[in-house]
């Protein structure tokens, strides 16, 4: 994903990413199931790449971009532990997209959503957005060293700024986000 460094509202384009660290760590907190369940629900959605290494929740200014593979993640993770180890059995057969009309994960319809998929989202990004604003607080202690050289001091101060800016945007791109969702 590319980062664009502009005032948030300004760049329609900025996205967030959910690290999965952070979606794994709210699928656990939430309880829903027995950690050896969830720990299986997990270990399928990277088995099906629904989810990988890095991300799992992709946020831009209308809503998750990753709206497919999100429904998916869902369904998986709110089905009951019969119908899980049904839908293991069973080849891990996913609902077509079809069946998917009736939600949406765009900020306008957003609300809507089962709670359970409210709170998952919900507890995944307050968790990257506490990660964000300790980088931003390490960020605004930094003291740009003196350098004898004037235009590698300005660049130093401007990546600084740039840097700082980004996680500012993404900061307030989640919160309008989370906004959306609690309608």
């Amino acid at each position: 994903m590319y980062g664009f460094v502009e005032i948030f509202p300004h760049n329609t384009f900025d996205a967030v990413e959910i690290p999965t660290k952070c979606f794994i760590e709210a699928f656990r907190k939430e309880k829903i199931d027995p950690i050896e369940v969830a720990n299986k629900k997990i270990e399928t959605l990277l088995e099906m790449e629904l989810i990988d290494r890095t991300a799992s929740i992709i946020i831009g200014h209308d809503g998750i971009l990753n709206e497919e593979e999100c429904l998916h993640i869902f369904q998986i993770y709110s089905m009951p532990v019969d119908d899980f180890s049904e839908f293991l059995e069973n080849d891990c057969e996913l609902l077509s997209d079809e069946e998917w009309d009736n939600f949406s994960l765009l900020n306008e319809n957003i609300h809507k959503i089962p709670i359970d998929w409210k709170d998952l989202i919900r507890d995944s990004c307050n968790l990257h957005t506490n990660h964000l604003k300790m980088t931003l607080e390490k960020l605004n202690a930094i003291e740009p060293e003196a350098v004898d050289d004037q235009i590698k001091q300005k660049k130093k101060i401007q990546r600084l700024k740039s840097a700082k800016l980004l996680i500012d945007s993404q900061l307030k791109l989640i919160h309008n986000f989370i906004t959306c969702l609690d309608k």
